[in-house]
């Protein structure tokens, strides 16, 4: 389905959705990142990570000297455009509107995730790990993404949201060695994907 039936299929099952209105400048993109789903504050104003994890993980890139303006070089999309106000909420979303659209959303995400990736040969960070793996709500994501996308350019981290990101940064960069922040993000999430795989 294009990505207009599906949101026609979720008005008729009056399940709340919403996309990122920020507009980008493709060539001042450094990264991608992507989160799980529209929480409370981003439905309310179209524009992803801007609650509280957001801030949490704009402070964490500038602190590290990733970017130098995270809203012009760093691209936010979503694992799926559904909006709920918890990610557990999408466990039940998924039974009612039905697993096949529930994928075909998450597909239309990963489509053009990896359209802009492959096209920029951008890096794309997945925050939000917990829910990716075999039986798990992301694993079609996960699948698609690593299909669709450069794998090389794909990094997983733990969701900023109540610091678990800060503790992965601190925990590894106290075991690994590295020559710059940037350096040290990508093993982190190659990391992270490695144990994802390998689940």
């Amino acid at each position: 389905m294009t990505k207009t039936e599906l949101t026609n299929k979720l008005d008729q099952l009056d399940v709340k959705y919403c996309f990122n209105e920020q507009e980008y400048s493709n060539d001042k993109l450094k990264f991608i990142i992507v989160g799980d789903n529209p929480g409370k504050t981003e439905y309310e104003t179209n524009r992803f990570f801007i609650g509280k994890s957001g801030q949490v993980l704009r402070n964490h890139f500038s602190k590290k000297n990733l970017v130098s303006d995270f809203d012009i070089e760093c691209m936010i999309r979503n694992k799926t455009f559904i909006h709920t106000i918890a990610t557990n909420d999408l466990e039940a979303t998924r039974i009612s509107i039905g697993t096949n659209i529930f994928d075909e959303i998450i597909e239309n995400c990963v489509n053009e995730i990896a359209e802009i990736s492959n096209k920029y040969n951008l890096p794309i960070l997945i925050f939000g790990k917990s829910k990716i793996g075999p039986n798990l709500l992301f694993d079609k994501f996960w699948q698609l993404i690593n299909q669709k996308a450069i794998p090389s350019n794909i990094l997983v981290f733990s969701h900023p949201a109540y610091s678990r990101f800060e503790q992965e940064w601190n925990r590894f960069s106290n075991i690994l060695s590295y020559s710059s922040s940037l350096d040290l993000l990508k093993q982190i999430g190659e990391k992270n994907s490695g144990l994802i795989n390998n689940k």
